[in-house]
């Protein structure tokens, strides 16, 4: 985030109440220069969230911006619906392709405390780039999209749904 505010960037934070206000302590008062979001309401599903960001980017690059940076964390569906994770799982895999025509970056935060194993181990596999307080480094784990979601629909049960 610091790199992008001295990069005269446009930063967007979308996290929890929790995560908004940890972050806003910290940033003291480079806080005022960052927009925050709530992510209960941002990630509905994951066609609204891809909405979202699209709407969010596409606004400032036309207003200016010249490159858009964000902080976000997705709220994992609280049932254990394969389907409805499913859908998550392949939003996350996406979204770096969906958007790859922009400017725009993001840093995805998962709580390794409070989510599931499955869903962080799918996590390594669709970050190219794993980032924690030590630093940055490639995810050796890392997996194309296409290779990711044909792994998981393989994997769903014959009776889910598939998107």
């Amino acid at each position: 985030m610091q790199q992008g505010l001295t990069c005269g960037d446009r930063v967007l934070v979308v996290m929890r109440e929790e995560g908004r206000a940890l972050l806003h302590r910290a940033l003291g008062g480079d806080a005022a220069r960052i927009e925050f979001a709530d992510a209960v309401a941002w990630y509905q599903s994951p066609e609204h969230a891809f909405q979202q960001y699209s709407r969010y980017v596409e606004d400032h690059l036309e207003h200016g911006a010249s490159r858009v940076r964000v902080v976000a964390e997705v709220i994992w569906p609280q049932s254990s619906a394969t389907a409805e994770v499913g859908g998550w799982k392949r939003y996350e895999a996406g979204i770096s392709v969906g958007m790859a025509s922009v400017p725009v970056s993001f840093v995805c935060a998962y709580n390794t405390q409070e989510l599931p194993a499955g869903i962080i181990t799918d996590a390594l596999r669709t970050h190219p780039v794993l980032r924690s307080a030590g630093g940055a480094r490639p995810s050796a784990h890392y997996s194309q999209p296409r290779a990711f979601i044909r792994d998981l629909e393989r994997a769903a049960p014959a009776s889910a749904p598939r998107r």
